[in-house]
């Protein structure tokens, strides 16, 4: 990570803390390494039951992206997934 990682660690936490704000029920983390030169990438995933709102969240965290980046410089990519149902 090119900046430094404590103000790294502390935009991720407040990225999720918005993301789940208005998607109370997705789970995000951020991943161990991020890549393509990003200081942070996010995994988003979305559990059964949000899929009809998969739209809804690429939009929201393409908007933190650029919002993080103009507030604090820090660039943040996040990917979007649904998870799989479990079968029992």
């Amino acid at each position: 990570m090119a900046k430094h990682t404590k103000r790294v660690a502390e935009a991720a936490k407040a990225y999720i803390q918005q993301l789940k704000s208005q998607f109370p029920d997705l789970e995000a983390t951020p991943a161990a390494n991020a890549f393509d030169g990003f200081d942070v990438w996010i995994r988003v995933e979305l559990p059964p039951g949000l899929e009809d709102q998969f739209d809804e969240v690429i939009y929201a965290t393409t908007e933190l992206n650029f919002k993080f980046w103009d507030e604090t410089g820090i660039s943040v990519t996040a990917t979007v997934e649904e998870r799989e149902p479990v079968h029992g």
